[in-house]
């Protein structure tokens, strides 16, 4: 966490305003045995510090998939971020779903409660993607079932100050490499038609009740 999440949060949201210590000394001790003369991790200045420190008016968080790391062995000769972190990922074997883990959600929105002073968090991006087409996406329905109660738990039962959720996504579109192959959307879109027709699947309908039966919550949902 700290060699990922933590190099681009903690200069910013941390009480310290630099990166993580862990990240600092492990890639000063690598940079060592490769015969640098100073760590290829850069430092702040005394300003960048200052200027970095609480600088964000909230930590906006994409949250997709949990892994588990395991540590994992790189020659020395290797320069690379990943040989810098030592670690390699695995999804849990005893997931009944890899796709669906939200316990991972909860105890991440925990430590960066923990982490960082519990600051103000939008979760901007979560949702789940498929190869299909199809109206029915009960799994995309069983996903926001979980993952909103886990955010719920997080924010009732922990203490997390989470105020604002989007799902990921409103309509199908282009994902990056995967073109349109993976669809994320709550809403079908036809892309072989010349107006792009938009149709609701099952998860619009769920997204839709669930959000209009909530009261009194602390949570907006968009």
């Amino acid at each position: 966490m700290q060699m990922s999440f933590g190099w681009f949060a903690h200069p910013i949201f941390s009480a310290t305003g630099d990166y993580p210590d862990v990240m600092k000394s492990t890639i000063a001790a690598r940079s060592r045995s490769q015969n640098y003369s100073t760590s290829r991790l850069p430092d702040f200045t005394p300003s960048e510090l200052d200027s970095l420190k609480r600088s964000a008016d909230f930590l906006g968080l994409n949250h997709y998939n949990t892994w588990m790391a395991y540590s994992k062995h790189f020659p020395v000769s290797e320069v690379s971020f990943a040989a810098d972190k030592g670690t390699g990922l695995v999804r849990d074997p005893k997931l009944r779903d890899p796709t669906l883990a939200p316990e991972g959600f909860r105890k991440l929105l925990n430590w960066i409660k923990e982490e960082y002073g519990n600051p103000l968090v939008y979760v901007t991006e979560n949702g789940v993607g498929d190869s299909g087409g199809s109206l029915e996406d009960q799994h995309r329905v069983t996903f926001l079932q979980e993952y909103l109660h886990a955010l719920f738990l997080a924010v009732e039962q922990d203490g997390c100050n989470v105020q604002r959720y989007t799902v990921w996504s409103i309509m199908d579109n282009m994902e990056w490499t995967a073109g349109y192959t993976v669809k994320f959307g709550l809403y079908h879109v036809d892309f072989k038609s010349l107006r792009r027709t938009r149709t609701p699947k099952s998860s619009a309908y769920f997204f839709e009740g669930y959000c209009s039966a909530l009261s009194d919550v602390e949570v907006s949902l968009v």
